[in-house]
């Protein structure tokens, strides 16, 4: 129960470290075609560029942590599936025979 606990930890800690790295390498970027940009010609489709990876990448990463999160909560109590094995980070999962 620990081991689970720590492991939710690591992946929320891991999770915020990327945000907060995405978030900054994204600024920077912005900031610099906005201040330091002399030609300007890029300037509109950089931002609605970043905008988009942006918006993209939070998407995906909240859908995979949440994925994550209930397969580590809930790894034996789905009840239309049985639980296969464990090969590398994927847990796979079969369909119950209905006789």
């Amino acid at each position: 129960m620990i081991l689970i606990g720590f492991k939710i930890f690591i992946k929320i800690f891991i999770f915020i470290l990327q945000l907060i790295y995405i978030t900054i390498t994204l600024m920077i970027g912005f900031i610099y075609y906005k201040y330091f940009d002399n030609y300007k010609i890029f300037d509109r489709y950089y931002e609605l560029l970043v905008g988009e990876i942006f918006l993209i990448w939070w998407v995906k990463n909240i859908l995979y942590f949440i994925k994550k999160l209930f397969i580590i909560m809930f790894p034996l109590k789905i009840s239309k599936y049985v639980f296969v094995k464990k090969y590398k980070n994927c847990i796979m999962y079969i369909p119950k025979r209905v006789e």
